[in-house]
């Protein structure tokens, strides 16, 4: 049978890790890049009409953010129509909920097929306005 003591079998017992290896990695610096601004009318019903209206940025690392920018440039149209069809398609009870955290989710979700990119963190609303009438 072998038995070995808490410090190790064999050696100094001295950790042999690179100290750059332990150290936790620092938090990328994220910034905002424009997502751009969407209007969309809803249909309620037969008769009734709401229009929404959202200004969106995302949270990138700072050394993805031209790469962002130029992928939003190149794929604007598909990316305005999956926005649009997505809030289209969205209950207008999500769009009156504080934060609208289910629309931010279905949005997220959109533009990441959109972008097919993993370097977008977050989403955030720089404004909205929900009408009916």
């Amino acid at each position: 049978m072998l038995i070995c003591s808490a410090s190790g079998c064999g050696g100094s017992g001295e950790a042999t890790a690179d100290a750059s290896s332990q150290a936790p990695k620092a938090p990328a610096k994220l910034v905002e890049v424009d997502l751009g601004e969407y209007f969309v009318t809803l249909r309620i019903d037969e008769a009734e009409r709401a229009y929404f209206r959202v200004g969106l940025v995302g949270l990138v690392d700072e050394t993805h953010a031209d790469e962002l920018t130029m992928l939003l440039e190149t794929r604007k149209e598909r990316m305005r129509e999956r926005i649009e069809n997505t809030l289209q398609s969205t209950s207008i009870d999500y769009l009156k909920q504080p934060g609208m955290p289910i629309v931010k989710t279905e949005l997220a979700t959109a533009i990441k097929k959109v972008l097919h990119t993993p370097h977008l963190h977050e989403i955030i609303y720089t404004s909205y306005s929900l009408r009916q009438g």
